[in-house]
């Protein structure tokens, strides 16, 4: 009985170790069978930055996940792979992907470790980190480690040692958004991986083990002692010599400072780009392609836009008074720290924020957020000073101590400033091409990422006018035709009670003529012109203009500018009149490539001819954009005639002082919630609009003459000198001398000296 149970027993425990064997096995056959063969790596291709240049080749702006620029091994200097090598693998170059000695003076450690709470330390060769982000997770378990050290071995016999260490330093991911070398040399130390020196390269070689606690940003002694380790593991494998570690210890780290992006003119434009982009190639591509893209912006005619509108919105938003502080600060406390809280808390522009801590007379002391104390004087906050009564008094009714208000520089001198209320957007279009040269959708993109030139829907007021003069001259009304221009009723049905507009300042000046009427923007008699035209005529012109779309149903307010529209969709029509009734896409984007200079995406317009001949062959091909024709030459030169006439003679006459051709209309809504001014030159279009974000009114006397107007006036000065040619009058117009108060026709020339008599404009069969 005793020998059967030892029999069992044997049999049971051959059973038993049989089936663990088999076990592991299947495990072992598993583990083989789901790793990947590592192939690959052979063809990597990281995920690309997208860049986004302006018309002359700068760069505006990058988008990716992970922003990563791929370094060749060959480009790579000799220091830096010294010291990744020194502090990540010393033994790369001779081992087979799998470094047995590490491995097991990481097992000896961990052995230590045991029962100390501290985590458990791994022994992985670059090659295994490269195989671990490519193929596997961070799981920390046996069967990973296993599956990591058989492709590791495996990648080592596809790829080259040069190969495999220039994927890893393109790849790992170094803090501050930096993925790979060259990225991270540019954000911590604002250099080319050329230049960069012993220290640097030992301090981006400290940081894959821990990006975030060794930041040196934010824990400078960790990374500083980090760093001297990998400059000492440096001299121990024989990198740099005694007194190259001497020095490179001494030195402090020297970080960069600057914005953690790395571009600079990141704005409006930009974002509307990247918003195309998507919509048509999608975002993957747009965040992991490296898409190159030519945008059609001009990056002197954005920063330009950027500044007059700037300037325009802080001009008026000064004229309507001081708003008080930005924040109130005890100054018996410690002001100073509070200061610095503040400011990382709100938007404060480009000024310094500073606190006020003694008024005496009209001498106000100021201790700025940079660490010293100013003085504004009356001069420094002379914009809301009333000359005419007494300055101390004014001083200590709109001040306090304790008071944080914004400061500006110039000089040497310091000046009260305060962020607007009011906001604005401004665009230039190339007539031409449809080329959206400049675009600006706000104060400041930094504080408010809505664009108010594609996004906002608001009232054009009367810069709408000029497509319903526009419709009239389709219709053959003649430019010196008389209409009245006095108080009128209209009935609109629907059992609404009779409306009854009023011009502007509510006065009327009679029998006037058409031109008059739209020069003078006069309400009454552009809605008595629209009682003979019809509604809907009136509502087709704005559809077929793209001003509106199709749902629009039309009413007499329409007329005025009462339907909401974008200032992209009035400035791109106003563009089709300057270009002799040709309507262009207006395109933000020339091109786009992939990274390896395949065409991904053009204009839909572009076109190039090859019909072309001469006498000796062929001549050059013809690019340019195809167009849609809107109206007839005859009444587009009719209305923009007129609209010239806003210029010499009408609200438009302040941009007069451009001494230029110019072309244009003003526009402001009822209770002047908006105002508008639409300006052409022969080249280009340039629309203007201001309002505030929730509508209410920018001052009873406010208007697009004398507020958006002069940000017009501002950025075109800024462009000059600017091509001065005259618009083309076409074969199909006659003009005829006419009196601009009667309308009647001259046959003489006795009157060429007299203002009252000008060049009108009338079809040949008129």
């Amino acid at each position: 009985m005793r020998k059967l149970r030892k029999k069992v027993f044997i049999v049971f425990f051959i059973f038993f170790a049989l089936t663990i064997s088999l076990s592991f096995l299947l495990r072992i056959l598993h583990i083989f069978s789901d790793i990947p063969k590592g192939e690959e790596l052979l063809n990597y291709s990281p995920p690309g930055i997208t860049r986004i240049y302006d018309s002359e080749g700068y760069i505006l702006d990058e988008i990716a996940k992970e922003k990563r620029v791929y370094v060749k091994y060959d480009d790579i200097p000799q220091r830096i792979i010294d010291a990744f090598i020194a502090v990540e693998d010393k033994n790369f170059f001779e081992h087979q992907g799998i470094d047995f000695i590490s491995i097991s003076r990481a097992l000896s450690q961990n052995i230590l470790n045991i029962g100390r709470n501290k985590r458990l330390i791994g022994g992985s060769t670059i090659t295994q980190q490269v195989v671990k982000s490519f193929f596997l997770t961070n799981e920390r378990t046996i069967t990973r480690k296993i599956k990591e050290a058989i492709l590791a071995y495996r990648v080592n016999k596809i790829l080259s040692k040069q190969k495999i260490l220039e994927i890893y330093l393109n790849k790992i991911y170094l803090g501050e958004y930096s993925y790979g070398i060259y990225v991270a040399a540019q954000r911590y130390f604002g250099k080319d991986l050329k230049n960069i020196n012993i220290q640097e390269a030992a301090l981006l070689a400290s940081l894959p083990k821990g990006p975030s606690i060794i930041n040196p940003y934010k824990n400078y002694k960790r990374a500083l002692n980090r760093r001297n380790w990998a400059i000492q593991r440096m001299k121990e494998e024989g990198f740099i010599n005694s007194r190259e570690k001497t020095n490179a210890i001494a030195t402090k780290i020297e970080l960069n400072h600057n914005s953690k992006t790395n571009y600079k003119h990141k704005n409006f434009y930009t974002e509307a780009v990247k918003a195309e982009l998507i919509d048509h190639l999608g975002e993957d591509a747009v965040y992991s392609k490296g898409l190159i893209v030519h945008a059609n912006v001009s990056l002197r005619l954005q920063k330009t836009a950027e500044q007059v509108l700037k300037d325009g919105l802080k001009k008026y938003d000064k004229n309507q008074g001081y708003r008080g502080p930005v924040a109130k600060i005890d100054i018996n406390s410690d002001y100073a720290k509070k200061l610095k809280e503040i400011s990382s808390q709100i938007y404060h522009d480009n000024f310094r924020l500073g606190v006020i801590l003694d008024i005496k007379k009209d001498i106000i002391t100021v201790f700025l957020d940079k660490g010293y104390k100013i003085i504004l004087n009356k001069n420094s906050i002379s914009w809301l000073i009333n000359t005419k009564e007494n300055i101390s008094e004014q001083i200590k009714k709109n001040f306090q101590t304790g008071d944080v208000v914004l400061i500006s520089e110039y000089n040497h001198l310091y000046y009260l400033e305060q962020i607007p209320e009011v906001n604005g957007a401004i665009i230039m279009i190339e007539n031409l091409s449809g080329k959206i040269l400049a675009l600006v959708g706000g104060y400041d993109y930094r504080q408010n990422k809505f664009n108010r030139a594609i996004q906002a829907k608001r009232q054009p007021g009367s810069a709408f006018k000029a497509f319903v003069y526009l419709s009239a001259f389709e219709q053959g009304i003649l430019p010196n035709a008389i209409i009245l221009d006095e108080p009128l009723e209209i009935e609109v049905g629907g059992g609404l009670p009779i409306w009854k507009p009023k011009n502007y300042q509510d006065n009327y000046s009679g029998l006037i003529t058409l031109r008059q009427s739209f020069e003078k923007s006069r309400n009454l008699s552009t809605l008595r012109l629209v009682l003979s035209t019809g509604l809907d005529k009136l509502s087709e012109i704005g559809r077929r203009y793209l001003i509106y779309n199709d749902i629009v149903k039309p009413n007499y307010s329409m007329a005025l500018g009462s339907y909401e529209t974008t200032l992209l969709k009035i400035t791109n029509a106003f563009s089709s009149i300057a270009n002799n009734g040709y309507m262009k896409q207006p395109k933000l984007i020339e091109s786009v490539y992939s990274k390896d200079g395949k065409l991904l995406y053009y204009p839909k317009d572009l076109y190039c001819s090859f019909t072309n001949q001469s006498k000796s062959g062929m001549l050059p091909p013809e690019i340019g954009f195809l167009s849609k024709k809107v109206t007839d030459d005859a009444s587009n030169y009719q209305i923009l005639s007129l609209l010239e006439g806003v210029i010499k003679r009408g609200s438009g006459k302040r941009a007069k002082v451009l001494n230029t051709t110019l072309a244009g209309k003003t526009g402001t809504t009822n209770n002047s919630l908006d105002a508008w001014f639409i300006g052409m030159t022969p080249d280009v279009t340039v629309g203007v609009f201001v309002g505030y974000d929730i509508p209410k009114s920018l001052g009873k006397y406010a208007t697009g003459s004398n507020i958006a107007l002069p940000i017009f006036i501002e950025f075109l000065k800024k462009l000059q000198p600017l091509p001065n040619r005259n618009f083309t009058v076409p074969s199909s117009i006659t003009q005829k001398y006419i009196n601009i108060e009667t309308g009647d026709v001259v046959r003489n020339n006795d009157f060429l000296e007299k203002d009252q008599y000008i060049l009108e404009n009338f079809r040949n069969d008129q």
